[in-house]
Formats: C-alpha cells, sequence, structure tokens
C-alpha cells in the first residue's frame, strides 16, 4: 500500500509546474555603452538601513549576493525616496512591475485578489488583506525577478509613508 502512496507521489511531483527563474529583458550593445549608473542623495543611516534589508533578504542574495561593496553602493545609490500618504496604491495586482520598494517609515497593506472564473481579476477588486509590511520590509520583487504580472496590491496604511524604490532600469 505505502509502495502506491509513494508511486501516485512521485507522478505528482513529476507532473508540477516549477517556478519560472530569474528573468532578464535582453539589452542592446548601445544601451549597455551609454548606460549611466543612477545616483539618489541619501544621508548615511538611509544607506546603512538600504544595504542591510539588501544583504538580510533571501530573494535580494539572488540579484545581489555575489557583489562586491562597490556594487552593493551603486545599487543602494540607485533607490530614490518616494513619499506616499494613507489610501495611495503603490502597486496594483496584475500590473508589469518595474519597481521595488523598502519601507523607511509608515505601513503598507498587501491584498491580493482571487480571479474570476474566466481568470480575470475584477475591476477594482483589491481581494483579502493578508499582511502589514512595516519599517525595512522590503516588497514588489517578485514581478522583477520573474517578470511577471504584480501577484498583489500594496496600499499605505499609515497617514504617511517613506519609502526607497529601486526602479527596473
Amino acid at each position: 500500500m505505502d509502495d502506491d502512496r509513494d508511486q501516485k507521489r512521485m507522478q505528482q511531483i513529476k507532473g508540477a509546474q516549477r517556478r519560472k527563474g530569474v528573468a532578464a529583458e535582453s539589452v542592446a550593445p548601445t544601451d549597455v555603452r551609454d548606460y549611466k549608473k543612477p545616483v539618489y542623495k541619501k544621508d548615511s543611516a538611509a544607506n546603512d538601513k538600504i544595504k542591510e534589508v539588501l544583504r538580510q533578504d533571501q530573494k535580494m542574495q539572488v540579484l545581489f549576493g555575489h557583489l562586491d561593496e562597490a556594487g552593493i553602493m551603486d545599487i543602494v545609490n540607485a533607490f530614490k525616496e518616494r513619499n506616499a500618504g494613507q489610501g495611495e496604491v503603490l502597486i496594483q495586482q496584475g500590473d508589469e512591475g518595474d519597481c521595488l520598494y523598502i519601507i523607511d517609515s509608515g505601513e503598507v497593506d498587501i491584498f491580493v485578489a482571487r480571479p474570476g472564473p474566466d481568470g480575470r481579476l475584477a475591476k477594482g477588486d483589491r481581494g483579502s488583506k493578508v499582511v502589514t509590511f512595516g519599517e525595512r520590509k522590503l516588497f514588489g520583487e517578485l514581478a522583477l525577478l520573474y517578470s511577471a504580472p504584480r501577484a498583489a496590491t500594496a496600499v499605505v496604511a499609515s497617514a504617511k509613508c517613506r519609502l526607497w524604490q529601486l526602479d527596473r532600469e
């Protein structure tokens, strides 16, 4: 009986779809040649906070774990400040992802909507709140890592929210 169960489980595992790997868009040689690193001024406390989050987040280790200190600073310098107010939608589920965020101060609610029978999300449906993120939380990276639509909606929950935003480019 155990052999039948094990056999069935092995078939399920073999038939399961694997998650797509980290994806990258093609880049023209002229884009590489003409690229200028973005640099947004921050104080040393902000730089340290961003570096700490990047080093502690497992998904960011996939992208940046191999970089030396100078490479990490290039990434930190590319984060720009974004201030948002309560109720502001930072990320809309289903949209194409073009940036990720680190919360410096404030809170962000994360909502996930279930697609209807047609496989589409109902317009304006945020779905159910699944979590509230606070200071030093990184979010929005999945759409960048996997070139997939946004998996959730992120809405500012606190009166004010200061974030650090890293754009795809």
